[in-house]
């Protein structure tokens, strides 16, 4: 396999906002903004042309995620045209 993987490391449960809602029992909140979407899918596109790829795959969670990762197909989307 020859894959290069990259991953948006500022944003989404990464920045570690969440609380403790109970004893036993946390959340955590997944922060998305179309900035860092944006920054992710260019940088990939442009990795790609720089490097002689021909395919970028996004990997996303958007069933479930509706919102958040529908975003992140949006600006993937819009970085690809």
């Amino acid at each position: 396999m020859d894959i290069v993987l990259l991953h948006e490391g500022t944003e989404d449960v990464n920045i570690g906002l969440g609380h403790r809602v109970a004893p036993g029992v946390t959340i955590a909140i997944k922060v998305t903004t179309e900035a860092a979407c944006r920054r992710i899918a260019r940088y990939a596109f442009a990795y790609a042309q720089k490097h002689g790829r021909h395919r970028v795959t996004l990997v996303h969670k958007a069933n479930i995620m509706k919102r958040a990762d529908g975003l992140f197909i949006r600006c993937g989307e819009e970085a690809a045209a």
